[in-house]
């Protein structure tokens, strides 16, 4: 190359940052256990269509080798499948889950918590008149269900082999026979659930990157808090904090 000339575009923008290359570890270490688990019970005449964020990513990795987790959020975040939950930002008792797959599709940026069947969205400006004018445009979506019947329909449409042939008398959105089948719960492995300390780890992280909480009030906060904040026990919340804050781990030894 001679002098003056303008260098190719860096190659190190297409470097994955850390951050990114622990989400992708997380998902593949998802997805091999996801596999290696029987199907979550489920059967079209006695049980409703709408299944969680977990048991659908389950079932359809088990239906199909050929689908990752990447293709069912791709999936999911086109805005086609229906989707509900729970949004955090509006405040009732009574709150019902709500239709939430054009918001999940409207999305700057998403990160799927599988373990805790929720999805955390962030944006760039608001989507709706619920969503603050000012501050931190983020939401955070529980208690997600999926329309279970839609999604395998989506994905035959999309090219994979997930129930050629539908059930007979059924309609072509139907699970196929080997997915709807009854199969007894799958039984627990002795020890913890690592996907369980994993998602809160993550979670913070994305608060903390959301804003929503600061390094000082993360270290701040009592066992008790953060456990009830997380859904969690007091040991695995404290052990999360000390693998996102190691400022937290070492003030406490």
């Amino acid at each position: 190359m001679g002098d003056g000339e303008e260098a190719p575009p860096a190659w190190r923008e297409y470097i994955l940052t850390a951050e990114q290359i622990e989400e992708i570890e997380l998902r593949v270490a998802w997805e091999r256990r996801a596999r290696r688990r029987k199907a979550p019970s489920w059967s079209p005449d006695t049980d409703p269509p709408w299944r969680s964020l977990e048991h659908s990513f389950v079932a359809a990795l088990k239906a199909c080798r050929d689908i990752s987790t990447r293709d069912l959020e791709t999936i999911l975040t086109r805005g086609e499948v229906p989707i509900s939950g729970r949004r955090n930002d509006l405040v009732s008792d009574d709150m019902l889950p709500v239709r939430i797959e054009k918001l999940v599709a409207a999305a700057e940026r998403r990160v799927f918590f599988l373990e805790i069947n929720a999805i955390w969205a962030a944006y760039n400006e608001p989507v709706d008149r619920a969503m603050p004018r000012v501050g931190s445009l983020s939401i955070e979506l529980n208690n997600v269900r999926i329309h279970w019947p839609i999604l395998v329909t989506a994905l035959q449409e999309t090219g994979f082999a997930i129930g050629a042939k539908p059930q007979q008398g059924r309609s072509r959105g139907s699970p196929p026979k080997e997915v709807t089948q009854r199969i007894a719960a799958p039984a627990r492995k002795r020890g913890r659930r690592p996907e369980i300390f994993n998602a809160v780890v993550a979670k913070m992280r994305v608060d903390l990157e959301a804003r929503r909480l600061t390094p000082e009030t993360l270290d701040a906060k009592r066992e008790k808090e953060l456990a009830a904040d997380y859904q969690v026990s007091r040991d695995t919340a404290r052990r999360a904090r000390n693998t996102v804050s190691p400022r937290s781990r070492s003030s406490r030894r």
